[in-house]
């Protein structure tokens, strides 16, 4: 009988420079923090005014140009042809729970455009290379920094784009002593932030780290890719203790979930 480690497809660990996903921060799309900030309601003015403007056969083919890539990537997906895309293909089957070996530090890092002027999207951008640079130093040589992984999420809105880094390390003495050394990409970049925290407040930037000891949280996911703790660490089904949230955290032997709530009923 296999165990359930057993039943879940390994997360492979990157080696070298990592494929990071695109964002603002990791500058795979120059134009991503710009299309953030513009709104839905102003893309639909723009080009109801563009109409006005233009000549029709103009408008009419620049819309097909800005909708046919899409079009054509998207209508076969949606009637059930073609592959899946590469997230839908990494997705884990069923109800899992994410568990990372031994305490470790939780770490939250993340950046703010109080300001967007064009002079200061260039600043935002010398940000978001710093942080790239970072990250490619980090999964090069993760188990020397005691780094377990990470995620990145971008968020924008008329009041300002946000950008949150969401890591896993060994210990809070690992982040410290990552972030201290002269030697290390952080140095430069926490130098730049610095002066530049001092001259405006055009760029805001924060982070909170949390000592998490072992087996003292609580991680699920549900028909996902492995992401998380769940990626920083390993899944496995969630059945047993890993059954409930408070069996998860070592609260409970897991038969308290409910049993309206329960997945396998």
């Amino acid at each position: 009988m296999p165990t359930p480690e057993a039943l879940v497809p390994p997360v492979h660990k990157q080696h070298g420079p990592p494929k990071l996903a695109t964002n603002t921060m990791q500058g795979d799309d120059k134009m991503m923090l710009i299309k953030r900030m513009l709104s839905i309601r102003f893309m639909v003015g723009l080009g109801l005014v563009a109409a006005l403007i233009l000549p029709v056969p103009i408008t009419v083919a620049l819309a097909a140009a800005c909708l046919l890539p899409s079009l054509a990537a998207a209508l076969p997906r949606l009637f059930g042809f073609g592959s899946a895309p590469p997230d839908a293909r990494n997705v884990v089957r069923g109800r899992m729970a994410g568990v990372i070996e031994g305490d470790f530090c939780l770490f939250l890092i993340g950046s703010r455009l109080n300001d967007a002027t064009l002079s200061n999207l260039n600043d935002y951008k010398v940000m978001g290379d710093a942080f790239v640079a970072m990250m490619h130093e980090l999964e090069a040589s993760p188990d020397e920094f005691g780094y377990l992984g990470s995620e990145t999420f971008v968020g924008g809105n008329p009041n300002g784009s946000h950008t949150l880094l969401i890591q896993y390390w060994r210990s809070m003495d690992h982040v410290n002593r990552y972030a201290r050394a002269r030697t290390n990409e952080h140095h430069s970049g926490w130098k730049w932030l610095m002066e530049m925290g001092r001259r405006s407040p055009h760029l805001g930037f924060w982070h909170e780290s949390y000592n998490i000891k072992a087996g003292d949280y609580d991680c699920i996911y549900v028909n996902m890719p492995p992401i998380g703790a769940g990626k920083a660490g390993k899944l496995i089904p969630a059945a047993g203790r890993f059954n409930s949230a408070a069996g998860r955290a070592g609260k409970s032997d897991g038969n308290d979930q409910p049993d309206e709530l329960n997945y396998e009923k």
